[in-house]
């Protein structure tokens, strides 16, 4: 929510007041305003440490470069992902490779319906510059505005990355599968931290009781095995999306008469070491449960399955971590 919402903060008078004084005065009328977007908003207003409309003039031309180089880098990433297919054109019958660029699509798509959404909301801020009906209400649109067009720029920046990426991927498929070796390795270090974990949880027979050395850590058994069963069904899907991938690059390997097959038959040996490793995991993890563990934790371990299963392969690694994170309990390290 901005302060054009009608509020009493926003018809709040700050003009001529010092910047901390006219911080006050909106904090004064509503409460619930953070404070440092507060000041952040009227910043844009103060000059001199005084906040008055004359700061509009310079503000508004900054603003509305920043406005502009939003759309224009949503523009440029149009025409990379053009390109991009343009590349990928002999092997977008691979799954793995259709899917990538349909997911690049819709990222395009949605930054730039982003990016004029954006440029319509600057144009309805600039037509309340010469006569603002609250100089705070101006100010916080401005605040907002800048915020979107740097978010716009910096995930269009991210993705122009991915899809130079992508396209070195698609004109070597041994580069590719390099990328697939490495996220490998994270994997594996993901699956010895789960590994770490079960070792020290106490045996199905054991007396949680007596026959444990945690009694003095600030962590319990329960907590331990919860977070464990997340990461190994978290890493059950980076597998199976890796999986995905080596296949399509096998088959791609199989059309190019210089690919080297060994790497590739390597690196899905290395795999399906690390998918029976993880079922070993998931099993003991089931083993070593306790009754009362799986009462306390059983809902969101649900819940966290149910995401997991709602997302598509290739599955967005970030995100997958952020799903992760969202359900790990906040008394363990990541």
């Amino acid at each position: 929510m901005t302060a054009d919402d009608g509020s009493v903060a926003a018809q709040v008078d700050v003009e001529g007041m010092a910047l901390e004084e006219a911080v006050e005065a909106v904090l004064a009328a509503d409460a619930s305003r953070d404070r440092e977007q507060v000041r952040e908003a009227l910043e844009y207003v103060t000059d001199d440490d005084v906040v008055t409309r004359s700061a509009l003039d310079e503000i508004g031309a900054v603003l509305a470069q920043n406005v502009s180089g939003a759309r224009e880098q949503a523009s440029e990433a149009q025409l990379q992902l053009t390109n991009a297919r343009e590349v990928a054109d002999p092997i977008t019958d691979l799954e793995t490779v259709e899917r990538r660029l349909d997911t690049y699509e819709g990222e395009v798509w949605g930054l730039t319906e982003q990016a004029d959404d954006l440029a319509e909301r600057h144009d309805a801020l600039t037509d309340r510059y010469e006569d603002p009906d609250s100089l705070y209400a101006v100010a916080d649109e401005i605040r907002a505005v800048f915020d979107e067009a740097q978010r716009i720029e910096a995930r269009v920046y991210g993705l122009k990355e991915e899809l130079s990426e992508f396209e070195t991927d698609v004109t070597n498929p041994e580069v590719w599968i390099n990328d697939v070796q490495q996220d490998l390795t994270v994997v594996e270090d993901a699956l010895e931290a789960v590994a770490a974990a079960a070792e020290a949880l106490p045996t199905a027979d054991a007396d949680v009781e007596d026959d444990w050395d945690w009694a003095d850590r600030d962590v319990d058994p329960p907590v331990v095995w919860y977070d464990a069963t997340l990461r190994v069904e978290h890493v059950g899907v980076l597998l199976a999306d890796l999986r995905a991938e080596l296949d399509d690059l096998q088959t791609w390997g199989e059309r190019k008469e210089e690919f080297e097959t060994w790497y590739a038959e390597s690196v899905s040996e290395d795999l399906q070491t690390a998918a029976d490793r993880r079922s070993e995991l998931a099993d003991r993890l089931d083993a070593l449960a306790r009754p009362a563990w799986t009462d306390r934790f059983g809902g969101r371990l649900a819940d966290f399955e149910s995401e997991l299963a709602s997302r598509d392969s290739p599955v967005d690694w970030v995100e997958m971590q952020a799903i992760l994170d969202a359900y790990r309990p906040e008394s363990l390290d990541a």
